[in-house]
């Protein structure tokens, strides 16, 4: 994929697949993007691209937070028609000036824009003014209010104008603080609808990926004589917050130069973004209607399928409904059963483990019929996930619809994600304990049957089933996509394939493999996979195990079995010629290799089938013999210490016994001598220090610096000066950092040194005062030096007292 790294972690950092030529760049320079490219200089037709049908391009001056890469929150989200989608921006950071750019296809005539911020995920601030402006001119300033944080979104009407370019900067934020940004979620658009005046719809964007095509272009009609295999996979990570997924569906460009006959597979996820129906279908729950329950839920924790509602009434009291970490006050889960259930207490068992936010009221809707059900306080279980049971009474109530809605909660807080701001936390219902309402056994199999909602090939619908066992469901790529019509033909040309959005249909297929093989060599597909011939797998099957034995700070072992051929060993942390790996009574593998883009790899060629490897840190070595020198080091200072006293002791009397003379002379400190310096010296120690003051801070402080330093030169009574000046100016930095903490208490984020600016440049005086001290003092020791070999006039050579 063409597409921007950064280097500031080992996850997250992987920017959005970007236009041919990079004509969705960011704005502005992004200083974080370091990528390194296989081969550099390649041709577009050698990458993965995007291509936007709809409009000609949406570039924005950044995405995500300033951190990572959240390829989610790119751009062409605010134009994709989703409202649960965004463009987000400026996580951690400022947000004002922060632009989106819509570069249409054409142009059109409007009077009105209609704007919507985020929906979903953190929103802890929010845009307030925006300046619009047309093809970079007509600027027009807006003021957004609560409408704009709806669904419907707020209407912006301005003087008619037909344009081909719109632009959007943000101005203001409801945050008026100019730094400390640590805990500030991203700021944006969900949706910006623009419309021509004599048009029936929006604006919109369809986002596809063109697939590389040198090596086909390269081969030609050739290639006919070759198997031929397309692979595409749909990015995805793991749905935690704040992430969410970067691609939806998978929606691929690609071009054949002549007639093929692909065999089809892949593989494929049930969604947990999908809605409640679409989750139960795909996973062959039966409903309400054909004799099951219909569970659904407001919500329930973002990525996690098991916990949705049906949790609370599937008698495992190891699972649960869990809300989601925004909003938990008001949300709900709703069951219908296929008959009335007459009921007057709940056995109710919550999550109570000091990580869970814990109900403390409840409303019981039931057929129009509420009760208010007050929790009674509960301790804390000491185990994650721990629940309690709480048992519930209240007159009864009959009906087949009921709802139980959680109204208020004994709150827990968690810090956000890479910030010291904290978030509530969510509640679980493990079991709602209602006589009757209980999940039948869910299947252990999912098998969708033959679905002609989820693949299209050049708008014509293949049908297929995914299949797989109900463990695997969450898993990314834990089920198989079966053809159900068999081989598909595609002639020479373009060709566009699409899937159905996961949190549509419930089930999203994550990854989908086009094989064509030949006469000489045939290819099968089956569970994802690709086979030559009928069986011969591609994949080894003498893939040795390997079972970590020791995993310590900076040693490593690991047992291996089965190793019958060469293999490579990896060890998944950054590359690092530190790490040395060697087979225990056996060979040394010496240093490691590059592999998987960052990791240390080692190429081990077995000698027996079972043997042991230990990877160490071979820094570490240094280190530990560093610290046993320094504590030997501070022993032997230590004797010393002691025997030189031990040796001294004795002579102390004698060394400190005043002698007969002492009175005849008159005692000075011998710092307390000046020593005149050159012409030559005075002239030439303001400019050194005024010189390295200017550079080290900035020139009205070097030119500070030189005129201390001259009075110094000049006038050795200003040495006392030099010399308490920066004390004083480090303890007025250390009180005023102690007096701005105490009346803003700044949480300790990363950039928390920032908020002191003040500070600074005082600081960077005292050190520069502190180094021109230095240099005045070995200029003055240097024009010294012939004074300080005569005696003083009243001390003989040989030393002892003159004569008064």
């Amino acid at each position: 994929r063409l597409q921007a790294r950064r280097w500031t972690s080992v996850k997250d950092n992987l920017g959005y697949t970007e236009q041919a030529g990079g004509a969705d760049a960011p704005l502005t320079t992004d200083p974080g993007d370091s990528r390194l490219d296989v081969f550099p200089g390649e041709q577009p037709g050698a990458l993965t691209t995007t291509v936007d049908v709809g409009v000609e391009r949406v570039r924005a001056t950044a995405y995500g937070n300033t951190i990572t890469y959240t390829p989610e929150d790119r751009a062409a989200r605010a134009l994709d028609g989703d409202p649960l989608t965004a463009w987000r921006t400026q996580a951690f950071g400022d947000a004002r000036g922060q632009r989106l750019r819509i570069d249409l296809d054409g142009h059109i005539t409007t009077d009105h824009v209609v704007l919507t911020q985020p929906l979903n995920g953190g929103r802890n601030r929010w845009i307030t003014q925006v300046v619009l402006t047309f093809d970079d001119k007509y600027p027009v300033t807006v003021n957004l209010d609560d409408r704009s944080r709806t669904y419907s979104g707020q209407t912006i009407t301005f003087p008619r104008h037909t344009f081909h370019t719109f632009q959007i900067r943000i101005t203001k934020t409801n945050d008026a603080r100019t730094n400390m940004f640590g805990q500030s979620d991203a700021v944006g658009f969900s949706e910006v609808r623009l419309r021509d005046e004599h048009a029936t719809h929006d604006v919109g964007l369809v986002e596809y990926e063109q697939m590389p095509s040198d090596l086909l272009d390269a081969i030609g009609a050739g290639s006919a004589g070759h198997p031929v295999v397309l692979v595409m996979r749909r990015e995805a990570v793991r749905p935690v917050p704040p992430r969410t997924q970067p691609d939806l569906s998978i929606d691929r460009i690609f071009t054949l130069p002549s007639l093929r006959t692909f065999a089809l597979t892949g593989n494929a996820t049930v969604s947990p973004d999908a809605p409640d129906a679409a989750i139960e279908r795909a996973l062959g729950i039966p409903g309400a209607a054909r004799g099951g329950i219909t569970a659904s839920a407001s919500e329930f924790l973002l990525g996690c399928l098991a916990c949705r509602a049906d949790a609370a009434i599937d008698g495992d009291p190891t699972t649960a409904w869990q809300t989601p970490f925004v909003g938990v006050r008001g949300q709900w889960i709703d069951y219908t059963t296929p008959k009335p259930l007459t009921f007057d207490h709940m056995d109710l068992q919550l999550i109570a483990d000091g990580r869970h936010s814990v109900p403390r009221r409840l409303r019981l809707d039931v057929d129009g019929a509420t009760r208010e059900l007050d929790i009674p306080p509960i301790a804390d279980q000491s185990v994650p996930n721990g629940t309690v049971t709480v048992p519930l009474r209240f007159p009864a109530v009959t009906g087949r619809h009921i709802r139980v809605t959680i109204e208020d909660v004994r709150e827990e807080h968690a810090h956000t994600y890479a910030s010291a701001a904290t978030r509530l936390e969510p509640a679980g219902i493990a079991e709602l304990g209602i006589p009757g309402l209980s999940l039948s056994n869910a299947p252990t199999r999912i098998d969708t049957g033959c679905r002609s909602d989820l693949l299209t090939i050049d708008g014509r619908a293949v049908r297929v089933r995914i299949v797989g066992p109900a463990s695997a469901a969450t898993a990314t790529m834990g089920l198989d996509v079966i053809a159900c019509d068999g081989p598909v033909t595609l002639g020479p040309g373009r060709h566009v394939l699409t899937t159905a959005r996961g949190k549509d249909a419930g089930i999203s297929l994550d990854r989908l493999v086009l094989a064509s093989g030949t006469k000489a060599v045939p290819l099968s597909v089956g569970d994802g996979h690709v086979s030559l011939g009928s069986d011969a797998s591609l994949a080894s099957s003498t893939m040795p195990s390997i079972v970590i034995t020791h995993n310590g700070r900076t040693t490593l072992r690991a047992h291996v079995s089965g190793a019958t051929q060469p293999f490579w060993l990896v060890l998944g942390e950054s590359l690092s010629p530190g790490w040395h790996a060697r087979i225990v009574h056996g060979s040394d593998l010496g240093a490691p290799t590059l592999v998987d883009g960052y990791a240390n790899g080692w190429k081990v060629t077995p000698s027996t089938a079972s043997f042991d490897v230990v990877m160490e840190w071979t820094p570490q070595r240094q280190v530990r013999t560093a610290i046993w020198i320094s504590l030997l080091t501070a022993l032997l200072c230590i004797g010393i210490v002691a025997v030189t006293w031990w040796r001294r002791r004795g002579r102390l009397a004698t060394i400190t016994a005043p002698r007969s003379g002492d009175s005849d002379f008159d005692l000075a400190l011998a710092s307390g001598e000046r020593v005149r310096l050159s012409r030559r010296v005075r002239v030439l120690a303001p400019i050194l220090a005024g010189t390295l003051g200017a550079l080290i801070v900035t020139p009205w402080v070097g030119v500070l610096i030189a005129a201390v330093v001259a009075c110094a030169a000049w006038s050795p009574a200003w040495r006392d000066v030099v010399r308490v000046v920066p004390g004083a100016l480090l303890a007025l930095c250390g009180l005023y950092i102690a007096v701005q903490q105490y009346r803003y208490d700044f949480p300790s984020v990363f950039e928390w040194p920032t908020v002191f600016p003040r500070a600074r440049t005082v600081a960077w005086i005292a050190v520069a005062l502190i180094a021109a001290d230095v240099i005045i003092e070995v200029l003055a020791a240097r024009s010294g030096r012939a004074r300080a070999a005569d005696p003083p006039a009243n001390i003989p050579a040989d030393g002892d007292p003159a004569p008064s």
